[in-house]
């Protein structure tokens, strides 16, 4: 979820699972994309092996153009 402090609303991005979940890292340098990090596991109970079991990816998501 991000929350946008302007409009006082939270929005949903993604929705995390048992096996997913989504962290907003940052917004790219251009400004026109919101990055973030995906952290996933094939079974709920990978988690507790987060060394190894662990499987990160990172995501970009186009700010829409303001109007």
């Amino acid at each position: 979820m991000l929350y946008d402090s302007a409009a006082d609303e939270t929005i949903v991005l993604k929705e995390s699972s048992d096996t997913q979940n989504f962290r907003f890292t940052g917004i790219s340098e251009d400004g026109e994309h919101i990055v973030i990090t995906e952290d996933y596991v094939k079974t709920p109970e990978d988690w507790a092996d987060a060394e190894n079991k662990i499987i990160k990816r990172e995501l970009t998501v186009p700010v829409p153009p303001q109007p």
